[in-house]
């Protein structure tokens, strides 16, 4: 089970991703803006974020810039699951991204992109423990 923050500001989106992932047997917070996000991300320092790049206010890559650093120090993972142009992934990866789902998306690669960051999370885990 892994601790997962989701941030998008459309409810829908929202409520359908934190369904698959508690059905899954995560433990979900979803929220709606990029400040809660922010602040949600520091407080509970999930696991995995799943981070929606346009959103009103504070963007997805605002978050991502605010929180890339300390996500690398806590082993988090990020997952933009956004509409996507060929800019606006290769921007996400610079930023420090681990993983792109574009919108519209199928339900299972929400699934799959989680297996594969809590994958990489614990690979990265083994390699720092035997250093």
């Amino acid at each position: 089970m892994a601790r997962i923050l989701v941030v998008d500001d459309d409810t829908q989106v929202r409520k359908l991703v934190a369904r698959v992932l508690t059905d899954d047997g995560h433990a979900v917070l979803a929220v709606g803006d990029g400040q809660q996000g922010i602040s949600y991300f520091f407080a509970m320092k999930p696991d995995i974020m799943i981070l929606d790049l346009a959103m009103p206010g504070t963007d997805g890559f605002s978050v991502l810039r605010c929180v890339r650093e300390d996500a690398i120090k806590a082993g988090s993972r990020i997952i933009i699951l956004s509409a996507g142009t060929e800019s606006r992934i290769v921007r996400s990866y610079e930023l420090g991204a681990d993983h792109y789902i574009c919108k519209p998306f199928v339900i299972e690669e929400i699934s799959e992109g989680v297996a594969q960051a809590l994958s990489l999370r614990s690979n990265q885990s083994r390699i720092t423990s035997n250093l």
